[in-house]
């Protein structure tokens, strides 16, 4: 792809992999990411340059950390299964 060419917001959420509304989503939450981004309006459709997307993809925080994810499915796992706590039987002598 070269940098000049351009993308509906639609169209660059598909080509990094997201949904379909990935970059309009991520405008609306996070119009910081945008701020030097150059976006055009092209009717109803807003476009913009392969440069903004790589600029955006840069200001994103990674999804998740798949070390800190892991132990939270453990805990949760081990809730649904539930726990049975006996009495000890205590001897005094």
């Amino acid at each position: 792809m070269s940098k000049d060419e351009w993308f509906s917001l639609n169209e660059a959420s598909r080509s990094i992999g997201k949904s379909k509304g990935y970059f309009s989503t991520t405008r609306t939450r996070h119009p910081e990411y945008f701020q030097n981004i150059e976006l055009k309006q092209v009717g109803d459709t807003i476009i913009i340059s392969q440069e903004g997307i790589d600029e955006v993809l840069k200001h994103i925080k990674k999804e998740g950390d798949r070390l800190r994810i892991l132990p939270l499915k453990v805990v949760y796992k081990a809730k649904k299964q539930g726990f049975c706590f006996y009495p000890q039987a205590i001897i005094i002598p």
